[in-house]
């Protein structure tokens, strides 16, 4: 009876002081800034293959929340051989991202006198996008003629998260894309990202 008292009593202020809260907040969206390496491995008129590796390529990305395991997300990439100054990479996409044993979204709660934050430290997740991008293949008559292939790309990717202060998140991603090329001078292969930045949430 004492025990059954004590849940009872447990439970009916724990109520009390949640109802207590006068506004419940939800981060739902955010936004991520990425670096890392491209590679890719490309295929075009008569077998004539090329291939080329990139260091940085810069990766932006804003993500909406569907709810608190799913979001949907666009994506935009660039990447210039600073070498030659040539834009070797650009693209635009959109697609979903899942969350795998957590949710993506943080959560407040507040009153005028008090606050629970709630966070996930750590945050799995997969998903994939699909956009237009184009390419720059090697150059194959002088130092400064390339040639361009538009890709309509499907990527898939794994990420990671790990959050180091309140609305702030390191992350770190692996891209797996196959490039489809729809251009006069087709090209098509596989593009790789291996990406690492930081995303705000709000």
């Amino acid at each position: 009876m004492n025990m059954l008292l004590l849940r009872a009593s447990i439970l009916f202020f724990s109520i009390s002081f949640v109802a207590g809260f006068v506004q419940a907040k939800v981060m739902d969206s955010n936004i991520t800034v990425r670096t890392g390496m491209l590679v890719s491995s490309l295929t075009g008129p008569s077998s004539l293959e090329t291939s080329f590796t990139v260091f940085p390529i810069i990766d932006f990305e804003y993500l909406n929340h569907q709810s608190a395991k799913s979001a949907l997300i666009y994506r935009a990439g660039i990447a210039i051989d600073s070498a030659t100054s040539v834009s070797k990479y650009i693209g635009f996409s959109i697609g979903q991202k899942h969350y795998i044993g957590s949710v993506g979204t943080n959560s407040e709660l507040s009153s005028p006198n008090d606050s629970i934050k709630i966070y996930s430290t750590s945050k799995y997740s997969f998903g994939y996008n699909v956009g237009l991008s184009q390419v720059a293949a090697e150059s194959f008559v002088s130092s400064t003629f390339g040639i361009n292939s538009t890709l309509i790309e499907i990527n898939g990717f794994l990420g990671y998260e790990h959050r180091f202060s309140n609305n702030y998140n390191a992350n770190a991603q692996l891209d797996m894309a196959y490039g489809y090329g729809v251009s006069s001078v087709t090209f098509s292969g596989i593009l790789t990202r291996f990406l690492f930045g930081i995303n705000y949430s709000f």
